[in-house]
């Protein structure tokens, strides 16, 4: 993981075998987002475009997360409306797709200001509906 001021740290993440499928699972701890480098708060700020945010980061990663976020929006916001109704979270009357962007949309619906991000990685993970959006394949 890389922090706010560009310093690499290690992290263990702890391996866990699942007894009734026979899978083995990563636990993923909240700071982290699938596959990026920076802590997920970092990333937030950069997508949320805070002007205070002081991450060692250039340019070009800034752009390509906020790509990464614009291509993915609609299915975020549309994977939380149908986690919630699969799960019967009446949080919201109608759950449906709430006015304004679609950022808003999923601040709304996770009924979080700061912190979304962390809790929609959680909510995507644990549900099998995260995205690969590695660009490297993996061959058999």
């Amino acid at each position: 993981m890389i922090d706010e001021e560009g310093i690499k740290k290690i992290l263990v993440i702890r391996r866990l075998k699942c007894e009734g499928c026979g899978k083995i699972h990563h636990e993923l701890p909240d700071m982290l987002v699938p596959y990026k480098r920076y802590a997920s708060r970092w990333i937030e700020a950069i997508i949320n475009r805070q002007t205070m945010c002081c991450v060692a980061v250039d340019e070009s990663t800034v752009q390509r997360w906020r790509r990464w976020f614009a291509d993915l929006e609609t299915y975020f916001m549309d994977s939380i409306i149908a986690i919630k109704k699969r799960l019967d979270l009446k949080t919201h009357e109608h759950l449906s797709r709430p006015h304004g962007t679609a950022l808003e949309g999923i601040i709304t619906l996770l009924n979080r200001k700061a912190g979304w991000l962390p809790a929609l990685v959680r909510m995507l993970v644990n549900t099998k509906m995260w995205v690969q959006t590695r660009s490297a394949f993996l061959s058999n």
